[in-house]
């Protein structure tokens, strides 16, 4: 844990939703080619989940570090880093898991 430190906060929290908005994307790609040009609804909300909760990790290290990007490349420390961070996992947490279980449930209730 002691990587997390070194790493600047701005690529710990700008990257994660980066990534997970470029796995969202890939997944839907895939997904489009594997069932001829017509995405099953259930595979968009999985990807959407999955997608959210890696958007997760920013809250994550905003917490762990307390620190957050603020504006004009200044460091934010303290309270209001770790509120950010409460907010950004409470929020895209819940939009990930009900969108994760509800195409699960599409899935399986087919």
């Amino acid at each position: 844990m002691d990587n997390l430190r070194d790493i600047d906060i701005r690529i710990l929290v700008f990257t994660p939703p980066l990534v997970g908005f470029g796995g969202f994307i890939v997944w839907l790609i895939v997904a489009e080619q594997l069932s001829n040009s017509a995405v099953p609804q259930a595979y968009f909300e999985m990807a959407l989940g999955m997608a959210c909760f890696v958007q997760c990790f920013a809250g994550f290290a905003e917490i762990y570090r307390r620190e957050m990007p603020g504006p004009f490349g200044k460091v934010i420390r303290g309270t209001p880093a770790i509120i950010s961070g409460i907010i950004i996992i409470g929020l895209f947490g819940f939009i990930g898991s009900v969108a994760l279980i509800h195409g699960i449930s599409i899935l399986i209730l087919r």
